[in-house]
């Protein structure tokens, strides 16, 4: 059963700018550009028979061009050796607008929402 989570792509001068980072932690493994992403929802395990009914559930959730910059970081665990970093987002409008809508979506499709 795969553990599942909706994301957007950030745009490109974004991902280059999270991704500059790396060079100041030695030993750090780095995503990928391409794999630089916004987490909007978490979903936890999903099983793949309900794969179907994720993306009729998300194929009308549509948002118009966001403006997006980065606004912190931090990591996790807190405590002991960080095993993730992560760069926070300002508070966009369409932004919190967007990730209500694919909330709404997916409980309508009987999706649990992991918190």
């Amino acid at each position: 059963m795969p553990r599942l989570f909706t994301a957007i792509r950030l745009p490109f001068d974004l991902r280059a700018e999270l991704t500059s980072l790396g060079d100041g932690m030695p030993g750090a493994r780095w995503l990928t550009e391409d794999q630089v992403h916004l987490t909007l929802v978490f979903l936890g395990n999903v099983h793949t028979f309900r794969l179907r009914d994720l993306d009729e559930a998300l194929a009308s959730v549509r948002s118009p061009p966001l403006a997006l910059r980065v606004v912190g970081a931090g990591h996790f665990p807190l405590r002991g050796r960080p095993r993730n970093i992560w760069a926070g987002i300002g508070v966009d409008e369409g932004l919190i607008s967007l990730q209500a809508r694919m909330v709404a979506a997916l409980r309508k499709a009987g999706f649990e929402i992991e918190k």
